[in-house]
């Protein structure tokens, strides 16, 4: 039975398409559970859905007096915690395994992982309204993903902000100094009120609400960097992968006696290649962020160890059983698109039919292209009625021709920069992503591929009051071992936090599907390992238990050039039974089998 026909038993899954059933079993987990251990426990956390697949177990609740209540038995095609998908919680009861059991875990935080890095899923899964609420309270900042969980979300140092006070703390001395010694009440009032107070006290405003800008968000996928200039209008978003993380450095700043003093330090993230490095000054406890990062990173390795460990035990019980493991056959997910091609003239963002996702630069860029040959037009049109009400004024035919020139030529230049705007595009998918300038005419076309698997980290750029009222800016995106200069560029676009998320969670979804993907071909050489060996241990038995033909004896079957006929069929005599097995008649009555006993009959897949 293949894990397509377990999830589709599931009424969750019954509306999803085929091409995206792919996704979903990445979610899933084998899981093989001998008699007596428990699959969960009463007061654990929910992690998920759970199916079983072969075995029995029971479900049991304890109750406050200590007593244990039996609530149902689990059967195999029966699933229960359905509810754990879409919300966390703990677990109201156990389940402990009477008969071994190979179990089916879909885990959500897998699930809302795999939903975040394709949205699309969300329109056939029926999430209740209650648990979509508390998903949507649950956004910590923008951008966030249904999965993913904070971990760190740090802010520099206190003292970042407040060693520039010296600044506004000296003017408001100064100012207060001056109004002092002035003769005129009204005026030192005034020097002592807006120098001592009002600019000292805005310039203190300024510095905190500049160091509440600048963060950095550390999450159990990534790690973000939010860095913001308020008098500028500039915003930086650079986000890493933990998976890209190749080393980090926390540095205590000796030759600063404040950074001992109050433990604040350098923490640098450096990846594979140096374009893609995070460096933050001035952040509390360097250290201790150094080894969360380690530490998340650590675990999230084990759990990936131990739920591959899982699945391995399960796909060893049904080989050793004689049975088929679930196989994971390798399909080609195809999106499902609703947009074909732009669908207004100054559209700037679509999907097409292979599920790329296509941008051009913001419309702001086509008017500033435009504006000068739209006005040149307009002026030939106008000077076109003014020679045919003025009489030609003088130029008679040599006006018109001249006219028509400038027209056509500014029909020219409009075609030219629409054409260019229109056919520079940014196509954006899950494994390549392609940079187009074309030129019309003869004029030579430029693209540029890039790997998603080579994108080391992206980020986005905003500045300037006109671009952050318009959200566009620019993208970066950085490659692995490439230096500082290499970096390719998406320029003037649209939403570009929004292209910044698109683009890291097409990547992240590449190195999922390649992880798994390496994950299958592991299991199923371990499978056909097992398999083999199987088959071998079982031969040698079959030849062991074979009766043994002395050579030297003749057979007794006869041959065409023999005479020897074989001899009479003797019936065997009854078998004798012990004396305390029961019988009716000569026959054997068949025993039950007990509990903790492995049924080996093998079961219809």
């Amino acid at each position: 039975m293949r894990y397509e026909q377990l999830i589709r038993q599931l009424p969750l899954f019954t509306r999803l398409p085929d091409e995206y059933m792919e996704w979903i079993r990445e979610a899933c987990r084998l899981m093989r559970v001998d008699p007596g251990e428990y699959v969960f426990r009463q007061g654990d956390v929910a992690r998920g859905l759970y199916m079983m697949v072969t075995g029995e177990a029971v479900l049991v609740r304890q109750l406050p007096d200590g007593r244990m209540q039996e609530l149902a038995v689990v059967r195999p095609g029966q699933y229960l915690n359905e509810q754990a998908l879409f919300r966390e919680g703990q677990e109201t009861a156990s389940l402990e395994v009477t008969q071994t059991a190979t179990v089916l875990l879909i885990s959500r935080d897998l699930l809302w992982r795999i939903v975040s890095y394709h949205p699309e899923l969300k329109h056939y899964l029926p999430i209740p309204v209650e648990a979509a609420q508390d998903m949507a309270s649950k956004q910590v900042f923008k951008g966030q993903r249904e999965s993913e969980k904070i971990l760190l979300d740090i802010r520099r140092h206190w003292w970042a902000f407040a060693r520039r006070f010296w600044l506004p703390l000296l003017l408001m001395g100064v100012a207060f100094g001056v109004a002092a010694v002035l003769p005129i009440a009204f005026l030192s009032l005034v020097v002592a009120g807006f120098f001592g107070v009002v600019i000292p006290g805005t310039m203190m405003v300024y510095y905190y609400l500049e160091w509440r800008n600048d963060h950095v968000i550390i999450t159990d996928q990534r790690i973000i960097r939010i860095h913001q200039i308020i008098h500028s209008f500039k915003t930086d978003i650079t986000e890493v992968p933990l998976s890209s993380v190749q080393q980090i450095n926390a540095d205590i700043v000796t030759a600063d006696i404040f950074s001992r003093i109050f433990n604040y330090g350098t923490v640098e993230i450096r990846t594979a290649g140096d374009a893609g490095n995070i460096r933050m000054t001035l952040m509390p406890d360097p250290e201790g962020i150094q080894a969360l990062i380690f530490q998340n990173r650590d675990r999230h390795q084990a759990n990936q160890e131990s739920e591959t460990r899982n699945v391995i035990r399960a796909e060893i019980d049904q080989i050793l059983k004689g049975k088929t493991a679930p196989q994971q056959t390798k399909t080609e997910a195809r999106v499902v698109t609703r947009q074909t091609g732009f669908n207004t003239p100054f559209q700037t963002r679509f999907v097409n039919e292979k599920g790329e996702t296509i941008y051009r630069k913001h419309v702001i860029y086509w008017l500033r292209g435009i504006w000068l040959p739209a006005m040149l037009m307009l002026g030939t049109v106008v000077f076109f009625f003014v020679l045919i009400l003025g009489g030609g004024l003088g130029l008679g035919f040599l006006g018109y021709l001249l006219d028509g020139l400038l027209f056509l030529l500014s029909a020219g230049w409009i075609y030219w920069v629409d054409w260019d705007w229109r056919n520079d595009m940014y196509v954006v998918g899950d494994e390549m992503i392609k940079i187009i300038h074309k030129r019309p005419l003869w004029f030579q076309n430029e693209e540029d591929q890039i790997l998603v698997e080579r994108i080391d980290n992206v980020a986005s750029f905003r500045n300037g009051f006109f671009r952050t009222l318009l959200n566009y800016g620019d993208v970066k995106i950085s490659l692995l071992g490439g230096d500082k200069g290499d970096e390719k560029w998406f320029v003037a676009i649209p939403r570009p936090q929004d292209v910044q998320a698109e683009i890291t969670r097409r990547q992240q979804r590449q190195r999922n599907k390649k992880e798994a993907e390496a994950e299958r071909k592991r299991r199923e050489e371990i499978a056909e390992y097992l398999a083999v060996y199987h088959e071998t241990v079982q031969g040698e038995h079959a030849a062991q238990s074979a009766p043994q033909i002395d050579p030297d004896i003749s057979p007794l079957i006869p041959t065409q050039s023999s005479s020897v006929t074989p001899p009479p069929h003797q019936q065997r005599p009854p078998r004798r039974l012990p004396r305390n097995r029961p019988s009716v008649g000569n026959r054997p009555v068949r025993g039950v089998r007990p509990p903790s006993v492995p049924n080996t009959k093998q079961e219809d897949e």
